[in-house]
């Protein structure tokens, strides 16, 4: 081991919600501090239970990991980017008490809390990488359908830039990545067309 190089650790794994796709439970709002305004908090509530995630965690760092303030400066398009969502979308994102949290714009939702379909979050605890994706599932004709091909295609890019980002902070492997998909009973895998 180098000077400053880290020694791979237990991994804390954070107990999963509910629905397993989310690192919170499906009663809980998300929050982040405002990035025009960090003395205010924005709260948002997600769309759906059912969806997919991914989450990459590094076990040994180079260098000492980064902290939230250093994953929130990384410019868009090479940082953080919530899983589903295209870059150069457009997104919110703040610090919060996990670290830092980015997320899709979303729709009103009651009472005006924005519902999100996407995020992503960087935990300072566990220097880890957890997005998920509620579109991956849609209904149609009063059936509900798990959109594979679209995921597979999110997924992957979500892992290339999540990777970049990590390994520019000194991450090295191993690198463990979980991938899950929680479907609602009865959906079905969607056809490729």
């Amino acid at each position: 081991m180098t000077p400053g190089q880290t020694r791979a650790t237990q991994v804390v794994r954070l107990q999963p919600g509910i629905n397993r796709a989310a690192w919170f439970m499906d009663s809980q709002r998300l929050f982040h501090r405002n990035s025009l305004d960090p003395s205010a908090t924005v709260f948002v509530d997600v769309a759906s239970t059912a969806g997919a995630y991914l989450r990459i965690t590094p076990l040994r760092w180079k260098v000492r990991r980064p902290g939230s303030q250093s994953i929130k400066m990384v410019p868009p398009g090479v940082g953080l980017q919530p899983l589903g969502l295209r870059v150069g979308s457009s997104a919110d994102s703040g610090l919060n008490t996990d670290g830092f949290l980015i997320r899709d714009l979303g729709w009103p939702g009651l009472h005006g809390t924005p519902r999100i379909s996407t995020a992503a979050q960087w935990f300072n605890e566990t220097a880890e990488v957890w997005g998920f994706d509620c579109k991956a599932i849609m209904e149609s004709s009063g059936s509900t359908y798990f959109i594979g091909a679209y995921m597979l295609r999110q997924w992957s890019e979500f892992l290339k830039r999540s990777l970049r980002m990590l390994v520019g902070f000194g991450a090295l492997p191993p690198i463990n990545v979980e991938a899950r998909i929680v479907l609602p009973k009865g959906a079905r895998w969607a056809a490729a067309s």
